[in-house]
């Protein structure tokens, strides 16, 4: 009898979750890049894995990044941050990005991933996460299953370029509030 098939050994080796550290840098890049690619804007990224591991790991981090690991290999990963809304005690988490390699979903990795994104919002009083997601992602169903719901009567805008520069150009820019 020959073994199993790749398919089956992933059902079988069991994930785990854990905190990206900066050797995770060039994975978390990749599942973006792939998330970029998808989403028909893969000119957006330009940080370089430098700026990730500042922005990740440095003394003021910006996000924060846990991944799923299977048999050694980073097969999943969300990065959220903490967004302040004036007049909240706790800040609400915003989940940047969720993403799990094709060959490894439905396998429960998504729901563990963001479960624990729901429980660091509850070890930090927050009383709100949220993400934003293309009406069509297949993706939608695991959130709704989880409890998330669409909010009502809320648009996002973006502004990206030229548009954004061109609006920028008839600003002042003001110099930070001195303290």
């Amino acid at each position: 009898m020959l073994g199993p098939c790749p398919a089956d050994l992933q059902l079988a080796v069991p994930f785990h979750l854990r905190w990206a550290t900066p050797a995770d840098i060039p994975a978390l890049m990749a599942m973006k890049q792939q998330m970029a690619i998808a989403d028909g804007a893969p000119g957006l990224l330009d940080a370089t894995a430098d700026q990730w591991e500042e922005a990740c790991f440095g003394p003021a981090p910006k996000f924060i990044a846990i991944v799923a690991e299977q048999a050694g290999a980073v097969v999943g990963m969300t990065i959220f941050n903490e967004q302040c809304f004036a007049g909240w005690a706790a800040p609400p988490l915003y989940v940047q990005d969720l993403f799990v390699m094709p060959a490894h979903r439905s396998r429960g990795i998504g729901r563990a991933l963001l479960t624990e994104v729901a429980s660091q919002a509850r070890a930090r009083k927050s009383r709100l996460v949220y993400l934003n997601v293309h009406e069509n992602n297949q993706a939608c169903r695991l959130y709704a299953g989880l409890g998330f719901r669409p909010a009502q009567k809320c648009q996002v805008y973006a502004l990206v370029d030229p548009p954004l520069t061109a609006l920028a150009g008839s600003g002042t820019a003001l110099s930070p509030p001195t303290r």
